[in-house]
């Protein structure tokens, strides 16, 4: 599993990456958190807004920060 995390800001780009470990500890999942703050590598997303969350090439969130129960919700989505 390949979870990608974007933002300009750096203050959300680091408490995203926590609450994602988070939820992989939770529900014992493995896997590979990448973070980023240079956009042009994802355009083919057409991301409009910052925080975004990306489960397996998959958008999930973009726009705010979610909670953990959420983050869950979509990393199970794609195991």
């Amino acid at each position: 599993m390949i979870i990608k995390i974007l933002d300009k800001e750096r203050e959300n780009l680091d408490r995203l990456e926590r609450e994602v470990f988070e939820a992989l500890t939770k529900i014992n999942i493995v896997g590979t958190v990448e973070k980023h703050q240079n956009f042009d590598k994802f355009s083919k997303y057409d991301i409009k807004e910052t925080p975004v969350l990306i489960v397996n090439n998959k958008v999930k969130v973009s726009g705010k920060l979610p909670q953990i129960e959420e983050i869950i919700k979509y990393i199970e989505e794609e195991k």
